[in-house]
């Protein structure tokens, strides 16, 4: 920088240079205030600082606190697909189930259906046994009838047998005469009368 050497001008500057010092301590005064400024600036700033380390120690911990409460929700949205997962598995055996329940009951219905034929034909069986049964009672009965019958008959037949030949043994005179009755004559001839054997009759009734 250069500097002019012109005397006119350098007489106002020696003129002014008692007032320096009044100069010199308002420099010195507002220096003061300033460097007075700056430490209050730096105080509030350092409180601010705290503050905001404070505020930032808090949001660490809510940090921290999201961060874990996201994890328990990754791990109950884990538990939760494993959950969707067995009931879908159980929905597809529910559904497995039902279709089964239904072809049983459709199974059940032809079954019932079969049963009823088979004992409607059962019951029409046993109705013709018991008919047969029943007539074969019924015939067995006319059978010993007509065999008591034929029993009772012959007991009488043979007791009139017996009643004739007693008869006829009693009528019989002992002239010689008797000698000419043929010897092949049985008793009962005369009155035309059949006899039949006893072994005769049992055939019959066999």
């Amino acid at each position: 920088m250069n500097h002019s050497t012109d005397p006119s001008r350098q007489q106002p500057e020696e003129s002014h240079a008692p007032g320096a010092a009044p100069a010199t301590r308002t420099l010195s005064s507002a220096l003061t205030e300033s460097g007075d400024a700056v430490q209050e600036d730096l105080r509030q700033a350092n409180e601010l600082a705290a503050k905001l380390e404070a505020q930032l120690a808090g949001k660490s911990k809510e940090l921290l606190h999201l961060k874990f409460l996201l994890e328990q929700m990754k791990s109950n949205f884990g538990h939760l697909q494993d959950s969707v997962v067995l009931m879908r598995k159980e929905r597809h055996k529910l559904a497995n189930d039902c279709m089964r329940a239904q072809g049983l009951e459709i199974m059940v219905t032809r079954l019932t259906a079969e049963r009823d034929r088979l004992k409607n034909e059962l019951d029409g069986v046993l109705e013709g046994l018991a008919a047969e049964h029943a007539e074969k009672a019924q015939q067995a009965l006319r059978f010993d009838k007509r065999d008591h019958m034929i029993a009772e008959l012959t007991f009488e037949l043979i007791t009139l047998r017996k009643e004739v030949a007693d008869l006829r043994h009693t009528n019989q005179s002992p002239a010689p005469a008797a000698s000419e009755t043929p010897a092949t004559e049985e008793p009962g001839a005369e009155s035309g009368m059949e006899i039949i054997p006893t072994a005769q009759v049992g055939g019959k009734r066999g």
